[in-house]
């Protein structure tokens, strides 16, 4: 069966539509994933900031706390 003129235009206009959705729904889809991508970055930045610091901290103790350990005490004077 050979379709008429009208037909084969609404056909022709359907697929176009068709293709459009198809383009408008990827372009969102890329939207949204680069989105999702921004905020896994940021959340994941955020926790290496959060283990940096507590590793730096710490190393701060650790530092503080072997100072006062190894700093020798004032030697008392003798009594005369």
């Amino acid at each position: 069966m050979t379709e008429t003129r009208a037909e084969h235009e609404a056909r022709m206009k359907a697929q176009k539509a068709f293709l459009a959705d198809e383009r408008t729904r990827a372009a969102e889809q890329r939207v949204a994933d680069e989105e999702k991508r921004k905020a896994d970055l940021s959340a994941k930045t955020a926790r290496l900031r959060a283990l940096r610091e507590a590793r730096d901290a710490a190393h701060r103790e650790e530092k503080q706390a072997r100072k006062h350990k190894l700093k020798p005490s004032r030697p008392e004077r003798p009594l005369a």
